[in-house]
């Protein structure tokens, strides 16, 4: 290197020109340029998200399954009129409405009954004295069995959409015990030779209530 005032050459390092005296600034040192840090596979990668909440949620739909079944069989007929009944109400109904002029049909037994026809078995067992207040306690029992259909379907509805239960199995206990009064107050006036549905009905409500009590769902 060399003096910047009078040019004598000095050595590299020297503070000092040791001709003229003139005082040799220290050379500027390069930067060194600073080099990112490599980025670790941890940092750099995001971080991996919980996997969504499955919309297909077995435990919700096996509890489902039962409630559907029985709210199928509680819309069949509940109540099979013995045959022999349904005979002699309609010999006794068509009298009645030759002598009366009315139709046939207000005075003998239909061969089945629905749930929501139970008020119409009622009156037709007062018609022929078979059973006091029979109209009035079978309206109570279809209002019973609408009533625990409501909380079986909205029961269902909130089980599946949100796995919450306590509805369900309040439907389940609601239309079982529908069930039971109604087979027994049917059995009891021997006027029915069959109540497999409402039989059905219990068993799919039970199945249910036990299902739900052990099939625990995820919650959204």
């Amino acid at each position: 290197m060399f003096c910047p005032k009078c040019g004598n050459q000095i050595a590299d390092g020297a503070k000092f020109c040791p001709k003229c005296g003139n005082a040799i600034a220290a050379a500027p040192v390069a930067a060194t340029p600073v080099q990112p840090a490599p980025q670790t596979a941890s940092a750099a990668s995001p971080v991996a998200s919980a996997p969504a909440h499955s919309a297909f949620d077995i435990t919700r739909i096996v509890p489902a399954i039962p409630a559907v079944l029985a709210m199928v069989f509680a819309c069949m007929p509940w109540i099979i009129v013995d045959q022999s009944v349904v005979s002699a109400s309609n010999f006794v109904g068509g009298f009645a409405g030759f002598l009366t002029g009315t139709d046939s049909s207000a005075h003998s037994f239909a061969e089945s009954y629905n749930a929501w026809q139970f008020g119409d078995a009622g009156r037709m067992l007062e018609y022929y004295g078979a059973s006091s207040g029979a109209g009035t306690l079978f309206s109570l029992l279809m209002i019973a069995w609408v009533v625990s259909m409501i909380l079986l379907a909205v029961g269902i509805i909130l089980h599946l959409a949100s796995g919450k239960r306590s509805l369900l199995m309040t439907g389940f206990v609601a239309m079982t015990l529908t069930g039971v009064a109604s087979g027994y107050i049917v059995t009891a006036t021997d006027f029915s030779s069959e109540v497999t549905n409402i039989l059905l009905t219990v068993l799919m409500c039970l199945v249910g209530f036990v299902v739900a009590s052990i099939v625990r769902p995820k919650r959204a």
